[in-house]
């Protein structure tokens, strides 16, 4: 008499106290080696400002840099230096008078698969003023 083939259900269901603790450990190792070799370094970043409008300038001390630190694989970081990261901060909805922008990990272009952690300072102040023209009346006269 021949033997009938096991079925789909008795193939998943036969030992599966040892298949779940195998996949357990597949994952669990996974986990492991996937998380290995992510490291975090810390950057001292230009910070530029774009958008502002042409009738307005920036008034006072603005930080000419900010301290940004960013999580990633330690082969992509290696490369890595402040003069390929750059911060950028919109102007564009700023009003005259103090203004307190707030940072972002967005203001920051880093590489892909790169992860900013931590920004320094998270806000400034900026003193938005409107630009001094000089009008027809107030130009002296050359003679």
């Amino acid at each position: 008499m021949k033997k009938k083939p096991p079925g789909l259900k008795t193939l998943f269901l036969k030992n599966s106290l040892i298949k779940i603790v195998s996949l357990f450990l597949g994952v669990l190792l996974w986990g492991y080696v996937n998380s290995r070799g992510q490291v975090e370094m810390n950057f001292l970043v230009p910070l530029q400002f774009k958008n502002l409008p042409e009738n307005w300038k920036i008034v006072g001390r603005t930080p000419e840099n900010i301290g940004v630190r960013v999580k990633g694989r330690e082969s992509t970081l290696e490369n890595l230096t402040s003069a390929r990261l750059a911060a950028t901060v919109d102007l564009s909805k700023v009003l005259p008078g103090e203004n307190t922008v707030y940072l972002h990990g967005e203001n920051i272009n880093v590489p892909l698969n790169v992860e900013v952690t931590h920004l320094l300072p998270k806000t400034i102040t900026l003193k938005i003023e409107p630009k001094e023209t000089q009008s027809k009346e107030n130009q002296p006269l050359l003679k």
